[in-house]
């Protein structure tokens, strides 16, 4: 009986070891055959294929982040590097190269920003952002934003913009700093997805009893309905989008994250 029940007990420990071993070499699919029923093995095999479960997820998240940073980053690198040896081989002068310089100037500003995004991402995904609210009247606040977003760059300045609210006042409880964020990301997106063409509307409204809606609607290009379910992934970007507009894919997500963090919520209402 002890000679059986010995067997039956190390078998699957040394399923287990056998696992242990694969994951040591970088291999995360490991399976387990034995079924067995002592409650204190079966639940060393469970935490044991959790564990595998999430180090294929986290392993699986490296390589999406390593990619999409190289991906995103080697193009204005190169584009930096070109202008800049133009330069320096005399190939252009004048106004012609004081163009060159300001080209790679913005190149320059566009990976800066990437990198921004990143490492902001990263650090609320770790814990390591803080959020502070303070009260806030909305209206005055959301017309600010689009007002300070107008006037950054020239192209803002030629879209027709609207700000309707339900009610003369609006005070609401949040972190001003990072509602300002979620703002930007939504108008940059409404942006590049052609809404110049259009009025850009955001209408502030009684979501609930304790919540105000902020909808940020344009007239551009819509979102086809096969990539509406993957917006707030991390890294995903659509097919249109990811060919025409540098970036991570890391805005929507992150700005989900900091509506969450302050019990908020961020989705798609709809899109044509």
């Amino acid at each position: 009986v002890i000679y059986m029940l010995t067997r039956r007990l190390i078998k699957p420990i040394k399923e287990v070891a056998d696992a242990a071993e694969q994951l040591m070499h970088g291999n995360y699919d490991v399976t387990f055959k034995s079924n067995i029923k002592e409650q204190e093995v079966a639940q060393l095999i469970a935490t044991f294929q959790e564990m595998s479960n999430r180090l294929k997820q986290l392993e699986s998240l490296r390589t999406l982040l390593i990619a999409g940073v190289t991906h995103e980053l080697k193009t204005p690198v190169a584009s930096i590097s070109g202008l800049l040896q133009a330069i320096q081989d005399k190939v252009v002068d004048g106004a012609e190269r004081e163009e060159f310089i300001q080209l790679s100037l913005k190149e320059a500003q566009r990976m800066h920003h990437m990198v921004e995004d990143l490492l902001d991402f990263n650090g609320f995904a770790t814990g390591a952002l803080r959020i502070v609210t303070g009260q806030i009247e909305l209206n005055a606040f959301v017309r600010e934003c689009v007002y300070q977003w107008r006037t950054a760059q020239e192209e803002h300045q030629k879209l027709e913009i609207q700000v309707q609210s339900v009610r003369e006042h609006l005070q609401v409880e949040g972190d001003a700093g990072r509602i300002q964020q979620i703002l930007i990301n939504l108008l940059n997106n409404s942006l590049h997805a052609g809404a110049s063409r259009g009025v850009l509307r955001l209408s502030l409204y009684d979501f609930s009893d304790t919540q105000i809606g902020i909808d940020v609607a344009d007239q551009g290009k819509g979102i086809p309905q096969e990539e509406q379910p993957y917006i707030f992934e991390r890294f995903y970007r659509g097919s249109v989008k990811k060919h025409k507009v540098r970036g991570l894919g890391l805005g929507l997500p992150y700005s989900l994250m900091l509506a969450q963090a302050q019990r908020g919520q961020l989705f798609l209402r709809e899109s044509s």
